[in-house]
């Protein structure tokens, strides 16, 4: 999976990286027996604004992009570790999501083939 990262208005910390690393872990195995070049994760992490300091400043995006399909997750929190943690369920809620959408219409279109062939033989 190619990968590209982002800091916006902060500063990237050895602590950001490696949880960073942990949420493309993760990611990794929704990318399954699909080509590894064909996926590519962009993760931005930084603050919405320079003003405020207290309350949801942080923010962080992960894009995937799967061959023409892109998907993307956005989350705001109190810290950089919280919000990436929010968009890291999230994004893994919409791959869940299209993954069992893909399965059901593969199974769709066989229910479909299926009847068609008994059709003919009738």
């Amino acid at each position: 999976m190619k990968t590209i990262i982002k800091a916006t208005r902060i500063e990237m910390t050895p602590v950001i990286r490696s949880r960073i690393d942990t949420v493309l872990a993760r990611l990794e195995k929704f990318a399954g027996k699909t080509d590894p070049d064909a996926v590519t994760c962009a993760i931005e992490v930084g603050t919405i604004t320079k003003h405020h300091r207290k309350g949801k400043v942080y923010r962080a995006e992960i894009n995937v992009f799967v061959g023409r399909k892109s998907i993307r997750a956005t989350a705001a929190g109190e810290s950089v570790i919280a919000a990436l943690h929010e968009a890291q369920e999230e994004i893994e809620r919409r791959l869940l999501k299209a993954k069992k959408k893909a399965v059901s219409v593969k199974h769709r279109e066989g229910v479909a083939m299926k009847r068609m062939r008994r059709g003919a033989r009738e």
